[in-house]
């Protein structure tokens, strides 16, 4: 998976996805001025790193979902089986990184769209993020 000039536009918001460096620590994309511009001013400071429109997070947001090592060298497809599960671990840390995602996404559009910013999940989220 890669999100290599990957971008999603929708009437509650845009994303622009980059992916700096390969596994090996190539450089494979570079931010765009108006981008490493907004890295600059708000501190990225290591990968993954988000900038959400009016405020950052990275690393450190994002590690407890990453840790456990079920991830690297694993298949799309290997992942998506491990999500049919919602009891394994690896299905609670993605749907819970979801989770927290969407519910910051939330925040930034007015809890639109409502059917997804009132799904159970991303009100538990919600509570959590405060």
């Amino acid at each position: 998976m890669s999100y290599k000039d990957a971008t999603y536009t929708s009437d509650h918001l845009v994303f622009k996805g980059y992916e700096l460096k390969d596994a090996q620590g190539n450089d494979i994309q570079t931010l765009t001025p108006e981008d490493e511009t907004i890295a600059r001013e708000h501190g990225m400071q290591g990968y993954p790193w988000l900038y959400w429109g009016t405020h950052t997070s990275g690393t450190p947001f994002l590690q407890p979902f990453l840790q456990g090592g079920y991830m690297p060298g694993k298949s799309g497809d290997s992942i998506a089986e491990k999500l049919k599960d919602t009891s394994s671990p690896e299905a609670q840390a993605i749907l819970g990184a979801a989770n927290v995602t969407t519910a910051q996404i939330c925040a930034l559009t007015g809890d639109q769209p409502g059917d997804v910013c009132s799904a159970p999940g991303v009100v538990a989220a919600k509570a959590v993020l405060g």
